[in-house]
């Protein structure tokens, strides 16, 4: 019977082993029009950094296989960059994951950058916009400027527009509909700031909003459009 508890333990863990890769396998098939190779042309980018068969909706979170110690941290760096119609474009999901051991316990610490960003012209107004409700918990605001109205209370109620400008908001306000209400779910965070328009997606945000990729870049470009001008 001693010897029963070890062997049921390692049944037990390579059937999970070989049941976590049926999964990946199943989601590798249904995410697959999101591997690099794939997605950056469709986006009209191209691939500057990270392996083409990388896929941005299983990756960088998904690290079985994956030795992690103190001193070997783990990252996943992507970046796509081009000018599709005339605008540039930059995409950036960055994950880094650090493995610190103590005496009683191992920590993790994570940190995330991702975005999809279109170029400003000078002179564009700055503003953040964050939803007030997300479905993946609070989207913590990055910049101190006011709050401002759009003078749409639907727009008001859904986000907080924070700039130093008070005519943002009226202009933002009519392109906020055309993100899908999945996306609007799962959280919006905007921000225009050193020249570039940002959708960010920080964090466990990032899955969920990147599967909208191809909805945001176009948005983001008709709302830079309208910030440009008086």
């Amino acid at each position: 019977m001693t010897y029963l508890i070890p062997l049921v333990a390692l049944v037990a863990v390579v059937a999970f082993m070989v049941l976590q890769r049926q999964r990946l396998a199943q989601a590798g098939q249904t995410y697959a029009p999101f591997e690099l190779s794939k997605l950056a042309p469709r986006l009209g980018l191209q691939i500057v950094n990270g392996d083409p068969g990388a896929n941005i909706m299983l990756a960088p979170h998904n690290t079985v296989g994956t030795r992690i110690s103190d001193d070997k941290p783990y990252e996943w760096n992507v970046r796509l960059q081009g000018s599709p119609r005339g605008r540039p474009v930059d995409f950036l999901y960055y994950h880094r994951r650090e493995r610190q051991t103590g005496l009683v316990e191992i920590k993790y610490t994570y940190y995330d950058d991702a975005f999809i960003a279109v170029q400003l012209r000078p002179g564009a107004p700055e503003f953040e916009l964050v939803s007030n409700q997300s479905s993946l918990g609070a989207i913590s605001r990055r910049h101190p400027w006011p709050v401002q109205r759009s003078g749409d209370p639907n727009v008001d109620r859904e986000f907080t527009i924070a700039a130093n400008d008070p005519s943002v908001g009226a202009k933002l306000a009519p392109f906020l509909s055309r993100f899908d209400p999945a996306l609007r779910a799962y959280g919006i965070h905007l921000e225009s700031h050193g020249g570039w328009l940002r959708f960010r997606a920080d964090g466990k945000h990032t899955s969920g909003n990147f599967y909208f990729i191809e909805q945001i870049v176009p948005a983001l470009e008709q709302i830079a459009d309208r910030l440009e001008q008086p």
